[in-house]
């Protein structure tokens, strides 16, 4: 078996007979004028965007500095999602070395199979070595953030999750609205709402109200914040589930918390029982440093078709990102309880969801597959017997040839 090390942010990576470390083909080159970038199977996505913004360019990528091509083929949900589409929806073509050796292009004239394969399902199929990207003209944000107590009964605490829901999928493609439960130092459960506007979408566009009607929330805010600009490259520095809550899980190595995370796709209609689940399970995580963080998609994900890429969940307005963390100085005690708690928070938001996010998931989650491709995995299955009948790459999402 062969695994593939780009970003290493899940703890599969590493599992194969044989491990690539393809973190030094880190090259990003820009096509200005055709406003794409070839992307090196080992870059990062602040070097990818920082590349595309010395040409005037940018990409729809996630929302963290140091993930690598997983994210480019799994998915990829981040500020620019609802305007633009998810990462995988820019690729254009890829190269992809394969089970038997050979270095293919896969592209839409080229193997097109095997490309509708590698987006949403790409570690399963090769080690990919590049990929071309399409880039739009560059633009910055709008950027407002408020906090508020949830409340300590249920109803008003549900009512301020359903409150934050509705609000969200009503905003324009532009903006994007993300929230977090979280504990803070204080001890205090609260619910951070994290609006994101582009600026100069078109002629005659302006800020997108962002903050707008939020600060009305009949709700105690014990924290609010605003930028009027903000560039892609610094909203890394201000994403909330880095440096917040928990404080540099993912900022830097070495960090001394350990996580475990599992993330479920939900429809805009986000229901009363999700949301008691939710305030249920954040008041009984056995870390304060557990996190649930809401990654909203919706806009430009639904206009295309579950069947034009292997990523099917169309309908996904959220990311819940049900994140598990403790600190590695207590790890025997506290990994245990805290992987089991995120595990039994996705089964039970499982059943009103549209899916879960295969790049979390590794060799041993045969429970959650089925729902990672719908109607898609039949014919992953498929490919998968096509282009790696022999399973070399089988370190990731299960994809079982039957």
């Amino acid at each position: 078996s062969v695994s593939v090390i780009g970003g290493a942010h899940t703890n599969h990576c590493g599992l194969g007979s044989v491990v690539l470390d393809m973190q030094r083909l880190s090259d990003v080159s820009v096509d200005a004028a055709g406003r794409t970038l070839t992307v090196g199977g080992g870059a990062l996505a602040s070097h990818i965007q920082e590349s595309a913004n010395r040409q005037g360019l940018m990409v729809p990528l996630g929302t963290a500095p140091t993930v690598g091509m997983g994210l480019i083929l799994q998915g990829g949900i981040g500020h620019l999602t609802r305007a633009f589409g998810l990462t995988l929806d820019s690729i254009v073509s890829a190269q992809v070395v394969l089970a038997d050796g050979r270095c293919v292009d896969a592209s839409g004239s080229e193997n097109p199979d095997l490309l509708w394969a590698l987006r949403g399902c790409g570690p399963n199929f090769g080690v990919v070595t590049s990929v071309t990207l399409a880039a739009r003209r560059l633009q910055t944000f709008a950027v407002a953030a408020r906090v508020f107590a949830v409340p300590e009964g249920r109803a008003p605490a549900c009512a301020l999750l359903l409150a934050y829901a509705e609000r969200a999928a009503a905003l324009v493609r532009d903006a994007s609205a993300d929230a977090i439960l979280h504990y803070r130092h204080d001890g205090r459960l609260c619910l951070g709402v994290y609006d994101y506007g582009l600026l100069g979408a078109g002629d005659d566009a302006a800020p997108s109200g962002v903050g707008a009607g939020v600060a009305a929330m009949p709700h105690e805010l014990v924290q609010e914040e605003e930028a009027p600009e903000i560039s892609i490259l610094d909203l890394y520095e201000r994403e909330p589930y880095l440096c917040e809550q928990p404080r540099g899980t993912l900022l830097a190595p070495g960090s001394s918390l350990g996580f475990f995370v599992r993330a479920i796709f939900l429809p805009a209609a986000l229901s009363s029982t999700a949301a008691e689940e939710l305030i249920s399970r954040m008041r009984e995580a056995p870390s304060p440093h557990c996190f649930v963080h809401f990654q909203h998609a919706g806009g430009a994900v639904g206009e295309r078709a579950s069947e034009e890429t292997a990523f099917a969940a169309r309908r996904t307005e959220w990311s819940v990102v049900i994140s598990a963390s403790w600190p590695l100085a207590d790890d025997t005690r506290l990994r245990p309880p805290c992987t089991a708690w995120a595990l039994e928070a996705a089964r039970a938001l499982l059943p009103g969801a549209v899916g879960i996010y295969g790049t979390d998931l590794g060799p041993e989650d045969t429970e959650f597959a089925p729902s990672a491709f719908g109607e898609n995995a039949h014919e992953l299955r498929r490919l998968k017997q096509k282009w790696d009948k022999g399973g070399m790459f089988s370190c990731g999402f299960p994809l079982a040839p039957s």
